[in-house]
């Protein structure tokens, strides 16, 4: 259990967040468009900025 809890790092916690409040933000204002429209670009963009954030930390030497 405790080596769990040490592989968990903040920036994987932060990620997850943005991403699932992003997608409830989504479903709760699913009826006006303009809204919806820009939380998907929000979530694209959190999307893409997570897996840019993680590829450039992954060091393939290690």
């Amino acid at each position: 259990m405790n080596r769990i809890i040490d592989k968990i790092k903040f920036e994987y916690v932060f990620a997850f967040v943005i991403v699932v409040v992003i997608s409830v933000a989504l479903f709760v204002f699913k009826e006006n468009n303009d809204v919806v429209n820009q939380l998907i670009v929000a979530l694209i963009g959190a999307l893409s900025s997570i897996t840019a954030y993680f590829f450039t930390k992954h060091n393939p030497n290690k």
